[in-house]
């Protein structure tokens, strides 16, 4: 997300409000953010 929150974090409603395909793809762009910042030996294969 653009905008991080007061602590680095974003709140998305999981109740409906947010399509289902948005979760999914707001979740993977944090593991490859999380993942890509891993040194190279500790990055899941």
């Amino acid at each position: 997300m653009a905008y991080l929150g007061r602590y680095g974090w974003n709140t998305v409603p999981v109740d409906g409000r947010v399509p289902d395909e948005d979760v999914y793809e707001l979740i993977d762009a944090s593991y490859a953010d999380i993942v890509g910042r891993l040194p190279k030996a500790k990055r899941p294969s």
